[in-house]
């Protein structure tokens, strides 16, 4: 990632990589095709974490590098907390029986 130059247009083809599988496994669901768009698919998504990492650090610098990455990963973490938050509380397969039949 380093010494690529054009990081925006390699985000960009790993976009249209990712929507290639997922048309390809929602319109031709058979199971070539299928692997197929998931090794795509499993491909073009380990290029997003240093691309996203290495634009962050020429947009910001080395000195305020940490501070911008902590700050995505606790906005991430609440994010996953308010999404376990809601489906434990709002989904009824997470839930018994009789507590269901108790409260509602």
């Amino acid at each position: 990632m380093d010494y690529i130059h054009a990081k925006r247009t390699l985000i960009a083809a790993g976009v249209g990589a990712l929507a290639l599988g997922a048309l390809l496994v929602a319109f031709v669901p058979t199971f070539w095709s299928v692997m197929s768009a998931q090794v795509l698919i499993g491909a073009t998504s380990s290029l997003f974490g240093p691309a996203v990492c290495a634009i962050s650090l020429g947009i910001v610098g080395h000195h305020l590098f940490d501070a911008r990455f902590n700050a995505g990963f606790l906005f991430l973490a609440a994010i996953a907390a308010m999404a376990f938050s809601i489906l434990y509380f709002f989904m009824p397969e997470t839930r018994d029986k009789s507590f269901l039949n108790e409260h509602l």
